[in-house]
């Protein structure tokens, strides 16, 4: 991805902006199956209100999503760009084509136990597990792959570091 690319999705309003999280501890990356499309799984992700700052408006979704309370992770990283990608039409709602993001890498702190999906405020997600980066860049739906790629390049190492 060139910036003249991504340029063209920051300046564009069919592209929602958003921010998106990464979760790991041990080496794995927290991995959610989407509760609306079974079989769909992504990394926790959403969109920005008018005038939020990125980093509340990730820690926001976070909790929203997952459950998972500020306290409960470590910001260890921001992503040095956006990522962005084009949904497929049967995604496309409220008007939007595709997403912008910036992504935020966090460590989590506590017991896999403190994780309760049913606790989310959006019922976003129905099931959850640790996987490895490898994992996610196989299984994740073809149309957000690019972009996860571009980010994991940056955060990999930080993962894998952490792996215990």
């Amino acid at each position: 991805m060139t910036q003249l690319d991504l340029e063209q999705y920051m300046d564009n309003p069919d592209y929602r902006r958003g921010v998106g999280a990464v979760i790991y501890k041990g080496g794995k990356v927290f991995f959610a199956e989407r509760a609306d499309a079974k079989g769909s799984w992504q990394l926790p992700q959403g969109g920005v209100d008018e005038g939020e700052d990125l980093l509340d408006a990730v820690r926001r979704e976070l909790f929203e999503e997952t459950g998972i309370a500020k306290d409960q992770v470590q910001l260890t990283g921001v992503y040095s760009s956006f990522t962005y990608y084009t949904l497929p039409e049967k995604f496309q709602k409220k008007g939007f084509k595709g997403q912008v993001h910036k992504w935020f890498s966090f460590e989590f702190l506590e017991e896999d136990s403190k994780i309760d999906l049913a606790s989310a405020q959006d019922k976003e997600f129905s099931d959850w597990r640790w996987a490895s980066v490898d994992e996610v860049l196989s299984e994740v739906e073809p149309f957000r792959k690019d972009a996860y790629e571009a980010m994991f390049k940056e955060f990999r190492s930080q993962i894998d570091a952490n792996d215990s």
